[in-house]
């Protein structure tokens, strides 16, 4: 189900507003370039008109006059309006004598340039400097020579500049714009091969996805690859339940039905309660049964998806311990090391408790004479053991594994009522807690 978030469209419109903003930016900076390319070819007219009014100042009897020659303006452009200054350190020579109010003198030859404002125009000034060895006072000092025009021409040449690099700059956006198309399209191809490939599935294919992706989403489809793994584990667990299940319970549940037609047949009462008594057995059998397996597939299943917890020893000796009646319990001595004390567990508090359960459970069974003890030390790798003995008849060493396996019981069971599932639940647990625990419940210690 969607919710409207699109990764494809948000890297869309980040990446028109990225484009935006490098447009804004070469434009203003591709504007800027045209006023400076304006600027540098009139500031070589306007310098050249000041060095023209600079070489007709005169001393004349010791005093310094200009006569203005009509080339020093004839060269700068003729719409515009064009102001001149001529100075020295003491007095105006010639000129306007507002019009470089706010300007240094100039003591050096070099052309300098500035934007001013006079007389409500935008002007550009060139200043240049010529040092006189004459003078009213007949010291020699600078001169300051200053030229300034409107900017009229100026702007109109910058625009038609700004204008000419609009041409190749829209056709770089737009070459950007089928680029980051093209792009994005290329980018997400993987996942919709992703998402074709896992549409085609069947229901039931929960193979890892093999093909090759990159690397930005490697950790999602391993993720998925994990999810598969659980959901597959998830189902056999499932469908094991279910096969057992109608393997193992068919054949009481038949003979449930067949006792129970032949106590509502019987007339005699001492055969009619042996019958109930056989029926009660059966129930017994078959409630133990189907418990023990819902507890096997609890258990598997909480393998998978519980996290671990940390828990002290004695806790679930305890917690184990009292699920049992009281005769049973009555029949259990706890014998914990110092060290063991101390040590903490880190597991599944439920799956380890049904793990010692079964192995007091099965202990108590097999042994209905004998005590049981629970012992519980720490190994010489570190491990917590937890040992359970008693003294009842034991196995053969060719069973000690073979009874390890579900539905599968000792030759010494005979008709003691039992599922073959209990040591089984309890080796699961171990091997998913890294196998911590001695299976001594079943062993003859002698």
């Amino acid at each position: 189900m969607s919710n409207g978030f699109s990764i494809q469209r948000r890297i869309v419109i980040v990446g028109l507003l990225i484009l935006s903003v490098a447009v804004l930016a070469m434009g203003v900076i591709s504007y800027q370039y045209a006023q400076r390319a304006s600027d540098r070819a009139f500031d070589r007219l306007l310098t050249a008109s000041a060095l023209t009014v600079a070489n007709a100042i005169r001393n004349e009897d010791g005093a310094l006059l200009v006569e203005l020659p009509y080339s020093a303006m004839a060269m700068l452009p003729k719409n515009e309006k064009v102001f001149y200054v001529v100075r020295s350190a003491e007095q105006l020579i010639a000129g306007y004598p507002d019009l470089d109010a706010d300007l240094p003198l100039a003591n050096s030859e070099q052309p300098a340039y500035q934007n001013i404002h006079y007389k409500n125009l935008h002007l550009r000034i060139s200043s240049i400097g010529r040092f006189s060895s004459g003078s009213s006072q007949g010291e020699p000092q600078w001169l300051t020579i200053r030229v300034a025009e409107t900017r009229n021409t100026r702007e109109t040449l910058a625009k038609e500049l700004f204008t000419q690099s609009l041409l190749p700059m829209g056709v770089l956006i737009a070459l950007a714009i089928v680029i980051l198309a093209l792009g994005i399209r290329i980018a997400f191809s993987p996942l919709r091969t992703l998402k074709s490939e896992l549409q085609t599935r069947s229901p039931t294919n929960l193979n890892p996805i093999t093909r090759p992706v990159p690397s930005e989403i490697s950790g999602l489809v391993q993720t998925l690859n994990a999810f598969m793994l659980r959901l597959g584990n998830a189902m056999q667990t499932m469908q094991t339940l279910v096969a057992d299940a109608a393997h193992q319970i068919r054949t009481p549940m038949s003979s449930l039905r067949l006792q129970s037609e032949l106590a509502l047949l019987e007339t005699d009462k001492k055969r009619q309660h042996e019958l109930l008594e056989a029926i009660h057995r059966n129930c017994a059998q078959t409630s133990k049964l189907i418990n023990q397996m819902l507890m096997d597939a609890t258990i598997t299943h909480r393998r998978n998806t519980t996290v671990f917890s940390s828990l002290a020893p004695q806790t679930l000796i305890k917690d184990s311990v009292s699920r049992l009646s009281p005769e049973e319990r009555s029949r259990i001595s706890v014998n914990l090391t110092p060290p063991a004390q101390q040590a903490e567990l880190a597991g599944d508090p439920i799956a380890l408790r049904e793990m010692l359960r079964n192995l007091l459970e099965n202990a108590l069974l097999y042994a209905p004479d004998s005590d049981v003890e629970i012992r519980t030390y720490l190994s010489l790798e570190k491990k917590l053991v937890f040992d359970v003995s008693d003294r009842g008849p034991g196995l053969s060493a060719s069973e000690a594994e073979s009874v390890m396996e579900r539905f599968v019981r000792g030759s010494t069971a005979g008709k003691t009522l039992g599922s073959g599932l209990g040591l089984a639940i309890a080796q699961n647990v171990a091997k998913a807690h890294g196998e911590a625990c001695n299976y001594a419940s079943a062993m003859d210690l002698d």
